[in-house]
């Protein structure tokens, strides 16, 4: 069993995972895979898939796991898959990849 992590080390792990989540959330409203951004002010449609998402990628290797992960959450989120093409998957998870490795950049910087 690992260590917990000390308390200067758990509010840098919370802020981390707020700082994914809240990224994610902004990729996923922007990119709108389904279809609940278009004239909507409430800009966290998208907050609980957002922290589904941010809690696997510690595990993430690369963006075909961030895709897995992406369509999974989609699919137990809303039951079929994202509307438009398959390859969008690929570009959330693209976009996805691309945000954590600078989050994880600066927080090790």
């Amino acid at each position: 069993m690992a260590n917990r992590p000390n308390e200067i080390e758990r509010k840098r792990l919370i802020k981390e995972y707020r700082t994914l989540a809240d990224g994610i959330t902004s990729i996923l409203f922007r990119m709108d895979p389904v279809g609940i951004a278009v004239d909507n002010p409430h800009t966290d449609e998208y907050a609980s898939e957002a922290a589904m998402i941010a809690r696997f990628l510690p595990e993430a290797k690369d963006t075909e796991d961030v895709e897995r992960a992406v369509r999974e959450v989609f699919l137990r989120q809303f039951g079929e898959p994202l509307l438009g093409p398959i390859t969008q998957y690929r570009d959330i998870a693209l976009e996805i990849w691309r945000f954590t490795s600078e989050v994880r950049k600066a927080a090790s910087g």
